[in-house]
């Protein structure tokens, strides 16, 4: 997620709504954070990819979560369009890619 908060979004918009997996976003040894799904989230560290258990999201807290970061981020995500592979603006922040899929 290393972009410039190019359309006024920010990490205090966007974090509230990933409350479950902030601590890996915030994390600066991850490169990559994957979610597909609400009990399936991945992150790739030092260039492996690895399965993070534990973690539920609530399929329907997810959805919500998803479609307003598309929202915030100028995109959607529907049925005929799946996943949302963004990178998040964060002001001054230099975090992970952010991958979703519902």
């Amino acid at each position: 997620m290393r972009t410039e908060n190019s359309n006024g979004t920010d990490s205090k918009t966007i974090l509230p709504f990933l409350k479950p997996i902030q601590h890996l976003i915030l994390d600066n040894s991850i490169s990559e954070v994957m979610v597909n799904g609400p009990d399936h989230i991945f992150i790739e560290k030092q260039g492996f990819v690895e399965p993070v258990p534990g973690i539920h999201l609530g399929e329907k807290s997810l959805m919500v979560a998803v479609k307003n970061i598309a929202r915030r981020l100028g995109d959607d995500i529907s049925e005929s369009k799946p996943i949302l592979d963004s990178r998040l603006p964060m002001a001054a922040a230099s975090l992970p890619s952010f991958h979703l899929a519902a």
